[in-house]
């Protein structure tokens, strides 16, 4: 069977040849094997016949290579410009890139747009999209384009890529419903002309002034009086432009306006009120041309009539002047002018104001007021004692009082005497809150209270406390004391004795007052501090150095005294001043050759011995050779190391552990020795 020789295999040779002729759907007899095999690469699945191997057609995008073969390759292989191709055996190209269309005939590839097309194409159908410059599209719209003369003759410009003429020869312009021409139309008025040509024109007609080359359906430059719309092309008065008398002819801009206005921005404008027409482009000040003239109207350009002064001046016909002395300013007709003056008045600003009255008479709301009765009258007021007179008489004095103010007849009190404070109702009453108080400002309080910012007195806390705040206290009252640091009243548990709100005395010998408080002192088992110091150690104890109390045992000693060590333990002996770390030694170990009971740093000798042992210019023996007459000679004595010092001593009578005791007759016991 063929199965047996190739599973794909539908029909084999008959000639016993090992080869197979027909095979499964999609595959297709290999001419060397014999075997089946697979169809192209790019050939459609089941496209290819079973029996010779012919691809029927190719994927998306690809095309044959050759006519009766199984090979397909990619459209872009094919026609470099190609974008899309046909799948059947026609090996045709269906759309081509920008620029290119497909060959209807011969190899079917890809060829150039039409040169008149100016490379804008359907890239299907090669139909010009566009048209290289001076050139139209056809109508109907076909594969070329043709030059402006083709599609009208007297077109020297088109719109790009239309039919439509944009410029046209002379005498000529675009119709804008057929989009060719036609013959120029000079509008003047409401008349419409039809003229045959631009010479025509210039011979029938001073709108056109200006004759160029090619012509579009506008007119650029129009005759005196007019100028060209924008909108529509056509000329337009002059007058159209709002105040306008002259205006340029090939622009809609005013040359000349109308008095007052002047020409700004291609228009016209007023000129700000206070200002008249200089010349055609500027305004200036009315005061610039008219002294003191504040408004004025525009006679002519250059030339200003006023309409107002400046006040207080008035216009007489020519210029702003103003009143005499003996007139006033009038303006309540609306027409300001000068007014003889009234009588006592020197000078008015109007009929019912007065600026300046004559001699014993002075201005009091806006009258002339007699003054008689002023100290010293003024302008406009009368001097009074201890009063500020505006416009007024002097007026009699206010209870308690110390300034006041008439103004008008009505009198003020402006401060008050010495410890009167001026109410809401403006009279003075006596107070009896401050301490003091002048020209309502109060200078102190009374005990027990305190001045505020707000220039009143509030409470301390605490009756008969001395404080500058609630809660800052320069005096304490009752059983409390001051904290000097925090300037506050507080209790101490510790004080026996307060005097001013300051602790005098305290309960404990081992507290003492300290910035008006009792506070314990800083050195321990000290039993008087004076100064933060240290004075007297509790019992037992004694002062090993500054600040500093030791128990008697831990200096070797037995007894003490309110002036130290009174006696040392025994194989120890007294010392009496500070070592070289500045302490007290009181009791230093004895050394046994020595026998000294007490030694004295000071006199670096032994001053006592011990018991049984007699002292001789501080050396302790038990007898001395000379022991009841000594004659002089060189001895040894103890220094501050325990080393011997030589020492005379005259002759000695009676010696003990102390020292001597007699002396022969002309001697006299030296403590010393």
């Amino acid at each position: 069977m063929c199965s047996t020789f190739d599973l794909n295999c539908e029909t084999c040779s008959v000639d016993s040849s090992r080869v197979c002729t027909t095979c499964r759907s999609g595959l297709r007899p290999n001419t060397t094997s014999g075997k089946c095999v697979g169809c192209g690469l790019h050939c459609v699945s089941g496209a290819c016949d079973p029996t010779s191997g012919i691809c029927n057609q190719c994927v998306t995008n690809y095309v044959f290579q050759s006519t009766n073969t199984d090979q397909c390759e990619s459209c872009s292989t094919f026609d470099a410009n190609c974008i899309t191709c046909a799948s059947d055996p026609t090996r045709k190209c269906k759309q081509c890139n920008t620029g290119y269309y497909p060959k209807t005939s011969g190899d079917y590839k890809c060829q150039s747009c039409d040169v008149t097309c100016g490379g804008k194409c359907d890239t299907t159908t090669g139909v010009c999209a566009g048209c290289q410059s001076g050139y139209v599209p056809t109508s109907p719209i076909t594969n070329k384009c043709v030059t402006y003369n083709t599609f009208d003759t007297n077109c020297v410009e088109c719109v790009d890529d239309k039919r439509e003429c944009a410029i046209c020869q002379s005498g000529m312009y675009p119709n804008n419903v057929k989009h060719s021409l036609s013959v120029m139309q000079v509008v003047l008025g409401n008349a419409t002309h039809q003229l045959v040509s631009a010479q025509a024109v210039l011979q029938t007609t001073s709108l056109l002034i200006r004759q160029e080359k090619y012509f579009s359906r506008k007119c650029k430059v129009c005759a005196n009086g007019f100028y060209p719309d924008d909108a529509s092309g056509k000329c337009v008065a002059c007058a159209t432009i709002t105040n306008c008398n002259t205006c340029s002819s090939d622009t809609k801009k005013c040359l000349a306006c109308k008095d007052p206005f002047i020409q700004k921005s291609g228009g016209c404008e007023s000129c700000p009120i206070g200002e008249y027409k200089f010349s055609e482009t500027t305004c200036i000040k009315c005061y610039n041309t008219i002294d003191n003239c504040n408004t004025c109207d525009t006679i002519s350009v250059g030339k200003a009539n006023c309409t107002a002064c400046i006040y207080p001046h008035v216009f007489n016909g020519t210029k702003c002047e103003l009143c005499q002395p003996n007139e006033y300013y009038d303006n309540t007709t609306g027409t300001p002018k000068c007014v003889k003056n009234d009588i006592n008045c020197d000078i008015l600003s109007n009929k019912e104001n007065c600026l300046d009255c004559s001699d014993t008479f002075f201005v009091s709301n806006s009258k002339c007021v007699s003054s008689g009765g002023c100290e010293s009258p003024t302008l406009t007021s009368c001097d009074c004692s201890d009063q500020i007179s505006i416009n007024s008489k002097c007026t009699s004095q206010i209870e308690h009082c110390k300034y006041q103010k008439s103004e008008k007849g009505v009198s003020t009190c402006i401060t008050c005497d010495d410890d009167n404070i001026l109410n809401y109702g403006g009279v003075c009453e006596q107070q009896s809150v401050y301490g003091l108080v002048r020209n309502g400002v109060a200078f102190g309080c009374k005990l027990g209270t305190y001045l505020t910012n707000q220039n009143t007195c509030d409470s301390c806390s605490g009756s008969n406390a001395v404080c500058t705040t609630q809660n800052k206290f320069l005096k304490c009252g009752d059983s409390t004391i001051l904290d000097i640091e925090q300037m506050a009243c507080t209790t101490d548990t510790q004080c026996n004795s307060v005097v001013d709100g300051l602790c005098v005395q305290c309960k404990e010998n081992d507290f003492e007052i300290s910035k008006g408080r009792c506070s314990k002192c800083e050195t321990e088992n000290c039993d008087l501090c004076v100064g933060r110091k240290c004075q007297i150690c509790k019992l037992n104890y004694l002062m090993y150095s500054a600040n500093r109390c030791v128990n008697k045992e831990q200096v070797n000693c037995e007894r003490i005294s309110k002036n130290g060590c009174a006696q040392c333990k025994a194989g120890y002996y007294q010392v009496d001043t500070n070592n070289i770390e500045g302490k007290y030694d009181f009791c230093t170990k004895t050394d046994v050759e020595l026998h000294c009971k007490y030694y004295s740093l000071n006199t670096t000798k032994c001053i006592e011995c011990q018991d049984g042992f007699n002292m001789k210019v501080g050396v302790c023996a038990e007898q001395f050779d000379d022991l009841n007459k000594v004659k002089t000679q060189n001895v040894s004595v103890i220094n501050k190391k325990n080393k011997l010092k030589s020492q005379e001593e005259i002759d000695c009578l009676t010696r003990n552990n102390k020292g001597c005791q007699r002396c022969p007759s002309g001697y006299y016991l030296n403590k010393n020795g």
